[in-house]
């Protein structure tokens, strides 16, 4: 489940919807952060890709996480990849505050 703000009409409880949010919204943490972010979520970093500025790091599903976590990326700093000491395989925690989600029904 995804906390977010409805847009395009509200979803329904229980039915399917998509959930958009940009990169640049996605913090990383190495451990699982608390705090004010509704979505917080164990991922295994698939893939680290430079892009200028930015690195762009690729999530995967940890073992018996859901499948839609698969491609979830988070644009970080090459100074958070070296301090995360990020590589692929890593166990890490994705969060985006709901603010920055928009839930639209699916469809």
């Amino acid at each position: 489940m995804i906390a977010g703000r409805e847009t395009g009409g509200p979803a329904g409880t229980g039915e399917p919807a998509v959930a958009v949010f940009p990169p640049s919204a996605v913090a990383v943490f190495a451990e699982e952060p608390h705090g004010s972010p509704r979505n917080v979520l164990p991922v295994r970093l698939a893939s680290i890709e430079p892009r200028g500025d930015v690195v762009r790091l690729r999530a995967a599903p940890r073992e018996g996480g859901p499948e839609w976590l698969d491609g979830l990326a988070a644009d970080v700093t090459p100074a958070a990849v070296a301090d995360l000491a990020a590589e692929p395989g890593s166990a890490l925690w994705f969060a985006v505050k709901a603010t920055e989600v928009e839930i639209h029904p699916a469809g």
